[in-house]
């Protein structure tokens, strides 16, 4: 493993000496990690108490699965979802620090407290294999699933507490632990005072192996269901929304679906819906542009690209948007000009406002500075030219 651990030095080693204060490259971090500024790391810990059996019962019970939840965030420790989640966690985690002590001197049976040393015959000493074997498998599943869980749900603020993606990896050793624990507990059934000659005795490995298929067969329709909404995106959003109804991003969201698939009346009603939950959403103003732009109503699209740069004046896409807008639709070159190079001092590897920019140069007579666009357009994109286009 040396080698790979061995790149985890890139990212500090390229800084060296870069001209980059410490404040300028801690906000780079948070902006590429999305992190939350306005959350306290206190909130953000007491929230994922509460997250973290959500991931759990997700995983034994998938049910109102949601691709954008809109989940309350919990400001004390005290508050009983918070404090009841908290322990139930503590239990977990002490669980597999007690299966990994155990797993160093086991006991014969999950109810009696005894060990492997002194004398055993050869079937006590292959049973005292096997139960270290699952306990140990056990004890790493759980511990798998909070270190794993740990890189985003600490206290470490992100700006979305909670996506089900996240438990990809930790859910492997839910699972793990899950099935060890249960082949563990199989050779002592019949130490639940059954009957030795009793069916459940001796068909124990047969009922267990029958009851984790229908597990398995049940999950998989649960999954087959599920993907059925996953195959569309207006599916996926419509669902999303009746789950998240408050939320302004899964407005934005299914507006752009319904934008897609050429449904405007519906987009542009969900993109008001969004901007009523939040009335400095820009993406909105800009979709909504669009749209009012396709649809002809191109003085009402201008004005939402300019709401658009009120809320943000850095928003590079606007400033591209709006400079088409004035280009095509008004023939306004200068103005055009001026948005494209704004456009580009923001994002200035953005091979469609190079060509957009190259057009207007081209219509003024400008044709070193066009075909200078154009050879940059060219280069970052060699598939664009000769297109006219927005992004």
């Amino acid at each position: 493993l040396t080698p790979f651990l061995l790149t985890l030095l890139i990212i500090p080693v390229s800084y060296i000496g870069a001209d980059t204060s410490a404040g300028d490259l801690l906000s780079d971090v948070s902006e590429t990690a999305r992190l939350q500024t306005d959350m306290s790391r206190l909130d953000y810990l007491f929230t994922q108490f509460r997250v973290i059996v959500t991931y759990i019962r997700l995983l034994f019970l998938p049910i109102n699965q949601n691709l954008d939840y809109d989940y309350p965030i919990y400001n004390s420790f005290l508050n009983p979802n918070v404090f009841l989640s908290f322990l139930l966690l503590l239990s977990i985690l002490g669980l597999g620090a007690y299966l990994y002590s155990c797993s160093k001197n086991p006991p014969t049976s999950p109810f009696n407290k005894g060990g492997i040393k002194g004398g055993h015959s050869p079937f006590t000493v292959h049973r005292s294999l096997f139960t270290v074997h699952y306990l140990r498998l056990t004890a790493f599943g759980l511990f798998w699933f909070f270190i794993t869980l740990s890189v985003e749900s600490s206290v470490i603020p992100i700006v979305d507490v909670i996506f089900e993606h996240r438990m990809y990896l930790p859910s492997i050793g839910l699972i793990i632990a899950f099935v060890s624990a249960v082949f563990y507990f199989i050779p002592y059934l019949s130490s639940f005072n059954f009957q030795p000659s009793s069916f459940l005795s001796h068909h124990a490995s047969r009922i267990t192996v029958l009851l984790l298929a229908a597990l398995v067969l049940s999950l998989s329709i649960a999954t087959y269901k599920r993907n059925l909404v996953w195959q569309d995106e207006i599916r996926l959003w419509e669902d999303v929304n009746r789950k998240s109804p408050d939320k302004s991003r899964v407005h934005l969201n299914l507006g752009l679906a319904y934008q897609n698939h050429k449904r405007l009346e519906e987009a542009v009603r969900e993109y008001y819906i969004a901007l009523s939950l939040n009335p400095n959403y820009k993406e909105a103003y800009n979709n909504l542009g669009n749209i009012y732009k396709n649809m002809g109503f191109i003085d009402k699209a201008i004005e939402h690209y300019q709401n658009a740069l009120k809320i943000n004046p850095d928003f590079a896409l606007a400033h591209n948007n709006l400079g088409f807008t004035y280009y095509y639709f008004k023939k306004w070159s200068d103005k055009a000009i001026e948005h494209y190079q704004i456009a580009l001092r923001l994002e200035p590897y953005n091979a469609y406002t190079h060509l957009n920019l190259g057009i207007a140069y081209k219509s003024m007579g400008r044709f070193d500075e066009a075909k200078e666009q154009f050879d940059t357009a060219k280069r970052l994109n060699p598939g664009l030219f000769n297109t006219e286009r927005t992004r």
